[in-house]
């Protein structure tokens, strides 16, 4: 996983041609402290790493759900039918 996430910021550092102010790190994984290191170590040398950790997936969640409780919002219904279809009727 520090492999892949190292991937995408060099590959996003490419497309900004180098010119990266610093390398943000966020969410639930940035309490381990190894994961940390190992962007670091790859990494580090594109430009300074903050990190911010913690992640708001549960507030996320919550809110609507406060307001569907509150009337504010209307729920919606899953109906048991895929909205994917596949790759039919594309020209690939």
């Amino acid at each position: 996983m520090i492999y892949q996430v190292c991937k995408m910021i060099g590959e996003m550092s490419a497309v900004l041609c180098g010119r990266v102010d610093a390398i943000l790190l966020t969410g639930g994984l940035v309490r381990f402290a190894d994961v940390v290191e190992g962007i670091r170590t790859r990494c580090g040398f594109i430009a300074p790493i903050a990190t911010y950790p913690g992640e708001m997936e549960q507030e996320a969640m919550a809110l609507p759900t406060l307001k569907v409780l509150r009337g504010e919002l209307k729920a919606r219904t899953y109906a048991g039918k895929n909205v994917w279809n596949g790759f039919d009727g594309i020209d690939l």
